[in-house]
């Protein structure tokens, strides 16, 4: 989960430890939250919509690609993250 929106945070910015994950044989997923880049919507101050954007990725995920999940968040992403994890 990239850094928060308002602040210039975007799912490139997770290129380079999605790539690590990758090399070492792990299937990496990023993307953008809302209102960054091609997502929907706007960013929020709270967080509280982020939080669904990220469950709804981790359902994605899961479903299509059959696998465990580790979600990773960096600054703002990281208790986005976690706050999707414990829901």
């Amino acid at each position: 989960v990239h850094q928060w929106s308002i602040m210039g945070g975007q799912a490139t910015l997770m290129k380079g430890i999605a790539q690590e994950l990758s090399d070492k044989g792990f299937q990496a997923v990023t993307f953008d939250m809302r209102g960054v880049g091609r997502s929907n919507g706007r960013a929020t101050i709270t967080g509280t919509d982020e939080i669904e954007d990220v469950k709804a990725v981790c359902k994605w995920t899961h479903e299509n690609l059959n696998s465990d999940l580790v979600v990773l968040g960096s600054s703002a992403g990281a208790p986005i993250a976690g706050s999707a994890v414990e829901e």
